[in-house]
């Protein structure tokens, strides 16, 4: 008996000891840069957001987070990165909707490429909008598609990808309402935005505040915003849900993962840093206010709720476009 009770006791000392290891290692994390993988170029959406929550997370770390954009494949080339990296706590990767709800319906062997990440925190939702050059004789979502069947050859829009959300609603605009619009890809949503403010391109999709500058400038009109309510950035802009169209997606979100394997117990470290931050009133006042940005700093099982859900919702999406894999 004596020997039984000085095995637990050991066990128990062993346990506590480990436990006091891992408080310690924790509490000294983290000892130098973290790099952050970001899937899109420079200047993109997911890049300006990532970019300025690392000026608040520098602070709070004593680290910074050193930006890498490895973009290409809707995003996978970079997530795989991420996924293959070493589960230390010191490679992160933010991630958009898209790559967790669609692509892995979209297109499975993609996914499977970074299938591995572990959720941290989703970061921000933010209302989306359906734009066009000024030039288009169409100004609402309903006129597009009554041009679209005057005119079968002469739309197009851009997006940053297949399988990305402006391909996603407008193969299901086309196949709901038996009309064609050519889709031309590019390399992120800044070259997208790009396209159609110079012309070349007459429609597109993005987030609201991405593009507010240039819908004020009147380089850019706004359609149609995602969802059922209109945004509180395009009040006079009317809702999807209000003109009787049923599109499953009701808007972007961007969170952040990991690769499998790193401590939960840095993982959340991270999360809270990243609400930390977006709780801050100058990045509010500064940033997610002015781009429409609805601030979330979720827990990573939170998040992992939340992308459950949405995975279920993108299943939904494909059954309805029927769009495949190039």
């Amino acid at each position: 008996m004596r020997a039984k009770a000085s095995f637990r006791t050991s066990l128990l000392a062993v346990g506590i000891a480990m436990g006091c290891a891992a408080s310690a290692w924790a509490q000294s994390y983290p000892a130098r840069p973290i790099r952050i993988i970001v899937p899109y170029p420079a200047g993109g959406v997911l890049d300006t957001l990532t970019r300025a929550i690392s000026e608040h997370a520098r602070a709070a770390l004593g680290q910074p987070w050193i930006i890498e954009n490895r973009m290409g494949a809707s995003e996978a080339l970079g997530l795989q990165a991420c996924a293959t990296a070493e589960p230390d706590g010191y490679t992160f990767c933010p991630v958009t909707a898209e790559a967790l709800s669609v692509t892995p319906h979209f297109d499975p062997k993609l996914a499977e490429r970074y299938k591995s990440l572990v959720p941290v925190t989703q970061f921000v939702s933010a209302d989306g909008v359906i734009y066009a050059h000024p030039s288009l004789k169409a100004n609402s979502l309903r006129e597009v598609v009554d041009y679209a069947k005057a005119h079968p050859t002469e739309l197009s829009y851009s997006s940053w990808g297949a399988g990305t959300s402006p391909h996603l609603l407008f193969e299901w605009v086309k196949k709901t309402n038996n009309i064609e619009i050519l889709h031309v890809p590019h390399r992120g949503s800044a070259e997208a935005v790009n396209e159609v403010i110079a012309g070349r391109l007459p429609l597109s999709y993005v987030a609201v505040g991405f593009v507010m500058p240039q819908i004020r400038a009147g380089n850019l009109k706004p359609l149609a915003v995602i969802g059922n309510e209109r945004s509180a950035m395009l009040p006079d802009t009317p809702a999807l849900g209000e003109l009787g169209i049923p599109f499953p997606y009701k808007g972007a979100w961007f969170g952040m993962m990991a690769p499998e394997g790193t401590p939960i117990e840095l993982r959340e470290r991270i999360a809270a840093v990243v609400k930390e931050a977006l709780n801050k009133p100058e990045l509010r006042t500064r940033f997610l206010d002015p781009q429409g940005y609805k601030a979330v700093g979720s827990r990573p099982d939170e998040f992992a709720a939340h992308i459950k859900t949405e995975f279920e919702s993108g299943a939904e999406i494909m059954r309805l476009t029927g769009i495949k894999a190039p």
